[in-house]
């Protein structure tokens, strides 16, 4: 099922257009993190590499204030075991594009913006989400803390 987008009640509006443009960019960055990573995937990990997609890769924005920045938007739903597995991936796939001889393309600053709203794809195994109950846990005490 399509996604419909409305605007101000408009559906071909220049700020629909806009929002859409927007978010084929993001989805096609997170596209091509996963792939990518699929490159250093090694032989024993790539059943679990197979479970998931790019819904998996931490959403990204860009910053309103400095289009230099690139604002994380972590998701509460992933797993530490995923998050240490997509580290190990990143430092390999660098360290295979300086071997390589490959420049690595100039990094855009970070900054970690809030967290994702999405929800775990359906089909998530249950070594790449945490327990709901501990999301509800975790998300109730990084809201008291502030």
């Amino acid at each position: 099922m399509r996604r419909q987008w409305r605007v101000d009640g408009k559906e071909n509006s220049a700020e629909l257009i806009e929002v859409q443009a927007k978010m084929n960019k993001y989805r096609a960055r997170r596209i091509r993190k996963f792939q990518n990573r699929s490159q250093v995937v090694k032989e024993n990990e790539l059943k679990h590499w197979k479970q998931i997609s790019f819904a998996y890769i931490t959403e990204e924005s860009d910053d309103a204030e400095d289009p230099l920045v690139i604002v994380e938007h972590k998701l509460s739903w992933r797993s530490q075991r995923l998050n240490t597995f997509m580290e190990v991936l990143d430092r390999r796939y660098e360290a295979k594009i300086k071997k390589d001889g490959g420049a690595v393309m100039a990094k855009k600053k970070r900054k970690l913006g809030c967290q994702s709203t999405s929800q775990p794809p359906a089909d998530a195994p249950s070594w790449a989400v945490i327990a709901e109950s501990t999301r509800e846990t975790d998300e109730f005490l990084e809201g008291s803390s502030s």
